[in-house]
């Protein structure tokens, strides 16, 4: 049997089969910027807000709080003490931020949350102590 003769593929035959290995085409339009969520970010600082937006930290004690009445009451209730008091400051300084009722609920549901906690604590003392 003879050898082939047919030379071995050539580069533009490679990439239609492999379109990767093709070369990266100029971008068309320029594309919109993306936010920055670095460090330095409003976002990272709780910096300025639009009127009227509500507070994610607010939102967040809520949720926390409320998540803390069914699973892990201690720590649910305790960091949702820590966000409350953290959140309402924030929200107090905004004038044009919302959320001042949630926050203040989600930390009154965290003190629940541990009061609980506490009570059940008590009651089943004897049964921890044996």
């Amino acid at each position: 049997m003879a050898a082939s003769t047919t030379p071995a593929m050539s580069i533009p035959e490679v990439h239609s089969i492999v379109p990767i290995l093709a070369p990266a085409a100029a971008p068309s339009a320029p594309r919109e910027q993306s936010p920055d969520f670095s460090a330095s970010s409003s976002f990272e600082r709780g910096g300025p807000m639009r009127a009227g937006q509500r507070s994610y930290l607010a939102l967040a004690t809520f949720i926390v709080g409320a998540a803390g009445l069914f699973v892990l009451p201690l720590p649910m209730g305790i960091a949702a003490i820590v966000m409350g008091w953290t959140a309402l400051p924030r929200i107090q300084a905004n004038s044009v931020a919302k959320g001042e009722g949630l926050a203040w609920t989600g930390l009154v549901v965290g003190v629940i949350d541990v009061g609980f906690w506490v009570l059940w604590m008590l009651t089943h003392l004897d049964d921890v102590a044996g």
